[in-house]
């Protein structure tokens, strides 16, 4: 299976500030939504919630057998870390990049950067969990 996903994470820059995670993925070939997830995380920055919503996507993916994921999130920090275009400095965000790696060495995994306009369907998630 063929899977494409959105990604999004909300929260503040503060890691005591609730955190929330949306995701939407669909079977590439189809088009068909196959998983819609909201969910806050509990308190976390911005960052580590963009981080907790890809990982989350490649578990879904792992567990139903998935031989390819692209992941559009609009995270620039989270795609080009995950990308190696920027280095993580922020321990914290390096145990969720090497996690990213781990989970995906074997799998044809992509991420990429997207425009916030073409991600809302992943931001309706967290926003629904925030009311």
């Amino acid at each position: 299976m063929r899977l494409i996903a959105w990604t999004d994470g909300g929260g503040d820059s503060s890691p005591d500030t609730p955190a929330y995670i949306g995701i939407v993925v669909k079977d590439e070939e189809t088009g068909e939504t196959l998983w819609q997830h909201g969910s806050g995380i509990g308190n976390a920055t911005q960052h580590v919630a963009e981080y907790v919503a890809v990982l989350r996507t490649i578990q879904y993916a792992i567990a139903n057998d998935a031989t390819r994921l692209l992941i559009k999130s609009d995270s620039r920090t989270v795609v080009h870390q995950i990308n190696g275009e920027w280095r993580c400095t922020k321990p914290h965000l390096a145990e969720y990049l090497e996690q990213v790696h781990k989970a995906t060495e074997g799998m044809a995994f992509r991420i990429e950067l997207i425009p916030r306009k073409e991600n809302k369907m992943a931001d309706k998630l967290t926003w629904l969990e925030r009311e």
